[in-house]
């Protein structure tokens, strides 16, 4: 076959040389210039570099035809980060590659779209409504109490979302915003879980369900995010139940999933958003780290053949959990020091921290920040008090840079 990879990871979140067998295929890779640092350069057919992380479907497109005027028609593309799979769906429907096309990928990337769907199945979701206008939001805000959530119809990583504690705000807020690109939902409290896995032939292959510790969109303003597995099995049952229904009502029936969902403070399941793909930050390292599971190989797998058969776990029965500490308020700034505490804290078996002399320029996101902790033990009660122990003896010293 011939393929191409779109690659922008420049760490080993994906194992290409192991997932893609470079002597039976031709494999290109169109990357970025970190992720050009990730990939097995040595066995590639082809390497194209883009001029920027901040590509469009169109610079990929023209790569494309570079691969076939070489070596002829495309089999497959791949593509991993959430960033590029409407790109990738793009490519393949403009070029008829089989794959997930751009028709499919609307009801994983449009928040409207995919409430619309899950509410209409009977699921139970954030009442919403698309803010085309101003008197739409007015209209909504009016039938609802505040808080509100405003969020990108499509977007990631919660970029762009607001929580508007009020009318004032919500007035202050649309001065600011392009509200053509936006809905507006219901605010529901409870406990933010998400659910990662692996759908394959229409059934769920694995899955793992975990609680956050505070949230992508409180992260997003410098505050520590951090997750631990569920080990009641009752409530992950009811947890599997309710993903099985909404891949079945959006059509995920290959491939890697990431739902998050809320645990309404009335033990309601309430459904927030399905990504098609692998979590971010340490879900996967923690998923191989542990069981011997690899989810992003399972999902270049499924795009290469439509097939794979998740090997049994190991008999490891720890409960893992993560926590990402973002990068320092204060920035462009230096790092001077930062003492490990992998010996120090229970449970705690990985840490990333950066190196005296890295510096911050506020582009961190999930990888470059100031510390990355994984962890394993007896129960989700024994790792969430080991998070929270590391997040109080947690410390970066850094100094000031000239802006």
């Amino acid at each position: 076959m011939i393929i191409v990879v779109i690659n922008r990871w420049d760490d080993d979140f994906a194992l290409y040389r192991d997932y893609i067998d470079h002597v039976a295929h031709r494999v290109f890779y169109i990357v970025t210039e970190a992720g050009k640092r990730a990939i097995p350069l040595d066995l590639a057919a082809g390497v194209f570099e883009l001029p920027s992380s901040s590509y469009t479907p169109d610079e990929l497109l023209a790569y494309c035809g570079e691969v076939i005027e070489q070596a002829g028609r495309i089999d497959r593309i791949i593509a991993l980060s959430e960033y590029d799979l409407p790109k990738a769906a793009f490519l393949r429907s403009t070029l008829g590659v089989s794959g997930v096309s751009a028709e499919q990928t609307v009801l994983f990337t449009d928040k409207v779209a995919m409430k619309g769907a899950v509410t209409a199945a009977g699921l139970r979701a954030p009442r919403y409504q698309e803010c085309g206008a101003i008197t739409d939001i007015a209209g909504f805000a009016a039938q609802q109490s505040y808080p509100l959530i405003l969020k990108p119809i499509i977007g990631a990583a919660s970029r762009g979302v607001h929580a508007v504690l009020s009318r004032t705000a919500l007035v202050q807020l649309l001065h600011s915003i392009d509200i053509s690109d936006y809905q507006c939902e219901e605010y529901i409290a409870g406990t933010v879980l998400h659910v990662d896995g692996i759908a394959s032939c229409g059934e769920i292959g694995y899955l793992v369900a975990s609680r956050y510790i505070n949230n992508c969109l409180a992260y997003n303003s410098g505050v520590p995010l951090g997750s631990v597995f569920i080990d009641e099995d009752a409530l992950t049952a009811r947890i599997r139940s309710f993903t099985q229904r909404v891949l079945t009502t959006l059509g995920l029936t290959e491939g890697a999933f990431h739902l998050e969902l809320i645990l309404s403070e009335t033990d309601e399941l309430v459904f927030l958003e399905l990504n098609a793909r692998v979590g971010g930050a340490e879900i996967t390292f923690l998923m191989r780290d542990l069981f011997g599971i690899d989810l992003v190989g399972a999902w270049v797998q499924l795009q290469l053949s439509g097939e794979y058969r998740i090997p049994a776990a190991n008999t490891c029965t720890d409960v893992g959990g993560w926590l990402l500490v973002p990068e320092p308020a204060d920035i462009p700034c230096e790092v001077v020091a930062c003492a490990s505490l992998k010996d120090v804290i229970p449970c705690l078996y990985k840490e990333i921290l950066p190196a005296p002399g890295h510096r911050f320029y506020g582009d961190g996101g999930y990888e470059n920040i100031s510390g990355r902790f994984r962890f394993h033990g007896p129960s989700s009660a024994a790792v969430e008090q080991a998070i929270y122990e590391v997040l109080a003896a947690f410390r970066l010293d850094v100094r000031a840079l000239a802006h």
